[in-house]
């Protein structure tokens, strides 16, 4: 849950190895078992969980949470048992006034994953700040990959070295211009072949309801080639004027 106390241990034996390369001495009031000095202090250490999940936490927040019921023990036992607590940042719940704050890609990580709930709110989103997703690096792409499904757009983004940051960098306003294209031309090939579809489908009823009026084919027959049944295709005679 927690990765003060490794940290704080790290610390320790920073400063142990360094009192035994210096050689330091030790006095009355100091530890020479540990080799740690009356006068050796730790830095703080910040202990902060980041969650990136949409719904909202229930689970433990403290050591204790953690912990089985201690209610069978006597309350004076109890108040022993250490306890430890996690402050808890959901970044999806981040406000904007502070995310407009903030100088860095995280600003525009965040932006984007709390649009995730509509397709349209985060291609939106990409397109207000199009300054940055036109030159976004590949290292902010791939943390919104791990929460975002951007699988069709992701294969459509080119990579490019920037000399200037060390880094590659795409263009991702590009890449949903050109699937928003890809899109709307296999919408117009679809309704294209739907109308060819649907004009030669009138024009076989139109013959076979004519044939049926003219008493060259069954209307049981028609019925059965037009794959209708036989009330639908008779609906069919009176739309084309034929009784």
């Amino acid at each position: 849950m927690s990765w003060t106390i490794p940290c704080y241990g790290r610390e320790i034996e920073a400063i142990r190895e360094g009192n035994e390369e210096s050689g330091a001495g030790y006095g009355p009031e100091d530890d020479f078992k540990y080799r740690f000095r009356k006068g050796d202090v730790l830095e703080p250490v910040v202990d902060l969980m980041l969650y990136w999940g949409k719904k909202e936490w229930k689970g433990p927040k403290t050591l204790k949470g953690m912990m089985r019921d201690m209610s069978p023990l006597p309350r004076r036992l109890r108040r022993l048992v250490g306890n430890y607590r996690t402050a808890m940042i959901p970044m999806r719940s981040i406000p904007d006034e502070d995310l407009r704050r903030m100088g860095s890609d995280l600003k525009y990580v965040l932006g984007i994953l709390k649009c995730t709930s509509s397709r349209k709110q985060y291609e939106q989103y990409i397109l207000e700040n199009r300054e940055y997703f036109a030159r976004i690096p590949r290292s902010a792409v791939d943390v919104i990959d791990v929460f975002t499904n951007i699988g069709d757009i992701r294969s459509r983004l080119q990579y490019e070295w920037n000399q200037d940051n060390g880094e590659e960098e795409t263009d991702m306003c590009k890449a949903l211009e050109d699937i928003k294209k890809h899109e709307m031309k296999k919408g117009v090939k679809v309704g294209r072949k739907q109308g060819i579809e649907q004009g030669e489908r009138l024009g076989t009823l139109k013959t076979l309801c004519a044939l049926v009026n003219d008493g060259l084919l069954k209307a049981d027959e028609a019925a059965r080639r037009a794959n209708l049944s036989k009330k639908a295709f008779g609906m069919e005679m009176k739309k084309a004027g034929y009784r």
